[in-house]
């Protein structure tokens, strides 16, 4: 019986480990992922102990394996660099996704009090970024960068694709605990603080992220329209009546059209410097076109295969930074042209057939009028947020963003396959 316990009690320490992944990640990528190895190393060791192979054998966790075998098979044919041998671990994060998987299926239901601890910890995340708002620093002392607001991430300016990131998961979370108050503000103020962030892909896939819930979501329109009021509310209370020490409006509308529909071109004619005043659409920013540019001059070199893991980076680091076509940085900032350029052809096909797998799921889920596909349907919006080809993207091959990912496939695995469906 004393055994029994402990069992729970380990299963329960896992899964904490599991839903309180964002205040590891805040804590920083390398604490996140000495937790996550030992996450993993359990449930991997509690499967082949439990003898539970169904989770290995079915069809969606083959795939994953597949694509990472391909991606270590690639890396090795490709490699210039030492550090590009760290893809051929890639199916470490396959063996995530069971470990999930099977953590889930085991004690999800005893999550309560985790729960609580994670909505405390975002209520903290939020007042901290409203003070550095006001104040221009925030309670460690990190000031505001850019007008822009990063709380706990200090100079790495991306908490507005970490919260954009775990919206759907902590929805998902939020109403699973009846016990949880004022949620309408919480989430108020969650949409808030990605507002105050300035991260304007974050922003557009918070926009898109609404929609999509208003229209495949009804059990969440509810919420998700008082929350909206606050919201709105909150960013008027800020224009007339409180101010910060910068008014967001201006780098996500203002920026945004000076550097897409009325760029100031500089051009450099007779060693003289003059601006030529022209109006002229770009994708996104004159940085993002050059990146793009670069990508499809490298796409052409090797259109099969690509340049391999991080392929992008190298040839930046190969010319220096100082590229002729384009212009030089650590991937090409799209996700769907940085699989083509690092992964050819071959890697494309992987992510159309993801896709079809995902939008196939979802028009099944949509059959089903019943509170059990909520989950499963949030999750469908997690992956979307994650692999949209339409706005700028982050590293794919960055751990950070790896962990992110295969976190996100997991849970949409459970709630769809293994919860949903059961």
């Amino acid at each position: 019986m004393e055994n029994f316990k402990n069992s729970i009690n380990i299963q329960f320490l896992f899964l904490s480990i599991i839903f309180l992944l964002p205040i590891l990640l805040t804590s920083g990528i390398a604490v996140a992922e000495v937790f996550l190895f030992f996450f993993t190393f359990y449930g991997v060791y509690k499967i082949l102990t439990e003898k539970k192979f169904y989770l290995v054998k079915n069809k969606e966790i083959i795939f994953l394996f597949i694509f990472s075998f391909y991606i270590a098979i690639n890396s090795i044919v490709n490699n210039v660099n030492v550090d590009k041998y760290s893809s051929i671990f890639f199916f470490r994060h396959v063996f995530l996704v069971i470990s999930i998987i099977y953590i889930y299926e085991k004690c999800y239901q005893d999550h309560k009090k985790v729960i609580k601890l994670l909505y405390l910890f975002f209520i903290i995340l939020f007042t901290d970024s409203l003070i550095q708002f006001f104040l221009g620093k925030n309670i460690l002392g990190y000031v505001t960068i850019n007008n822009r607001v990063s709380s706990f991430f200090g100079d790495d300016l991306i908490l507005g694709s970490f919260l954009i990131s775990f919206f759907p998961i902590i929805l998902i979370f939020v109403l699973s605990n009846k016990n949880l108050l004022c949620k309408d503000i919480f989430f108020g103020f969650y949409f808030f603080t990605i507002f105050l962030s300035g991260e304007r892909r974050a922003f557009i896939i918070f926009l898109l992220s609404i929609l999509f819930i208003i229209i495949f979501s009804k059990d969440t329109r509810k919420l998700i329209f008082k929350s909206l009021t606050i919201f709105i509310s909150l960013i008027l209370i800020n224009s007339f009546i409180i101010k910060g020490t910068f008014d967001p409006l201006n780098r996500i509308f203002i920026k945004t059209y000076n550097e897409t529909i009325n760029y100031n071109k500089k051009a450099e004619i007779n060693n003289h410097l003059i601006s030529e005043n022209k109006r002229k659409i770009i994708i996104f920013s004159h940085e993002h076109t050059e990146h793009y540019r670069l990508a499809i001059h490298l796409i052409k070199q090797k259109p099969i295969f690509g340049h391999g893991p991080k392929g992008f980076r190298d040839y930046c680091r190969g010319v220096k930074y100082d590229s002729e076509f384009g212009m030089c940085t650590t991937h090409p900032h799209h996700l769907l042209l940085q699989i083509i350029v690092e992964l050819g052809i071959i890697g494309l096909i992987f992510y159309l057939f993801a896709a079809f797998y995902v939008i196939k799921n979802f028009i099944n889920l949509l059959k089903f009028n019943n509170r059990n596909n909520t989950p499963a349907i949030l999750m469908t919006l997690a992956l979307v947020n994650i692999f949209i080809p339409v706005v700028p993207s982050g590293n794919f091959f960055n751990n950070g963003n790896l962990m992110l990912c295969f976190y996100s496939i997991g849970l949409y695995l459970y709630f769809y396959k293994f919860n949903f469906r059961s």
